[in-house]
């Protein structure tokens, strides 16, 4: 998990509250500034399945944030402000580059969306287990 929150480290943007992915132009270097740009929704879909094992290992409220901003950026909480996520097609964009939103909609990306989507309901069943366990042992 220490490999984890350093890596989401390197990905935070802390003044606006948000993912921001490590682009891939370029590999990252040690103590070189990270590629802002091409993102792409694999990276979230993998980060929020880390973000959720690790909350149903922990219980830590850090773990639930991160899940939360994985969300939050397919829904225009990404470097961009635009959302990834096709409210009428149901598909997701291939990713975000300097100029804005890569309009293509590809399986990969649409599949990183679903996974998404669905870790965040597993997320929120763990939870009310978690939560109705909590009760019954009190």
């Amino acid at each position: 998990m220490k490999s984890f929150k350093w890596l989401i480290e390197k990905q935070y943007d802390k003044k606006n509250n948000r993912l921001s992915l490590i682009g891939n132009k370029n590999w990252l270097k040690k103590g070189e500034q990270k590629s802002q740009f091409v993102q792409k929704p694999v990276e979230i879909a993998t980060i929020i399945d880390a973000a959720y094992d690790a909350f149903k290992y922990t219980s830590d409220p850090y773990y639930e944030n991160i899940i939360n901003l994985c969300i939050a950026w397919f829904l225009g909480e990404n470097d961009v402000g635009e959302i990834v996520y096709d409210f009428i097609t149901g598909g997701a964009r291939d990713g975000i580059h300097s100029l804005g939103i890569n309009l293509n909609q590809g399986a990969e990306s649409t599949i990183s969306w679903l996974l998404t989507l669905h870790r965040l309901y597993e997320f929120q069943q763990l939870k009310t287990k978690k939560s109705i366990n909590k009760t019954h042992n009190s």
